[in-house]
């Protein structure tokens, strides 16, 4: 009886020890490094006074748009216009200018107002334009627009991500 476990506790430890020796594929023990990467930054969130925005109604209510621009003004926005437009949208549409590929950081700031909306280029002449359209409630609180404020400039300086490496 004293024999088996005898053997039984050399196999183990010869076991472990090459697990241990041969993991990294050298004969010692493997050695582990911190390996960081930083991921890619969002644009970061603008001022409001920084860019010109201009609020489109594409629904029947009457005096939607001008009710937003207040709303937004309140908030330091700088609308510059209201008006009705065609074709009607589905929520909300945040049209920035130029033929860009990915948004800037009024687009950003437009979104923390209006969190569900759509992002399209080709606006026009410099001006951002928020086109309001059927199923748009309200502009978002201003507690949840800073909220988002908080989270935009934390994606516009974004931590490393950093895992253990075994080499």
């Amino acid at each position: 009886m004293l024999s088996v476990l005898v053997v039984l506790v050399v196999l183990a430890g010869a076991g472990y020890a090459a697990y241990h020796f041969t993991r990294s594929g050298s004969g010692s023990p493997a050695a582990t490094r911190r390996h960081c990467v930083t991921p890619a930054a969002a644009p970061a969130p603008v001022a409001p006074r920084q860019f010109r925005l201009t609020v489109m109604n594409t629904t029947t209510r009457n005096g939607l748009a001008a009710r937003v621009r207040g709303v937004l003004r309140r908030r330091g926005f700088r609308v510059v216009g209201v008006g009705n437009a065609r074709p009607v949208v589905h929520g909300v549409v945040i049209r920035y200018p130029g033929a860009k590929a990915t948004p800037d950081g009024a687009v950003i700031t437009i979104r923390e107002q209006f969190p569900r909306a759509t992002l399209q280029s080709g606006g026009h002449r410099g001006v951002y334009e928020v086109e309001l359209g059927r199923g748009f409630g309200h502009p978002a609180t201003t507690q949840a627009a800073a909220a988002a404020r908080t989270q935009d400039e934390k994606g516009a300086h974004p931590a490393p991500v950093c895992s253990q490496v075994r080499s």
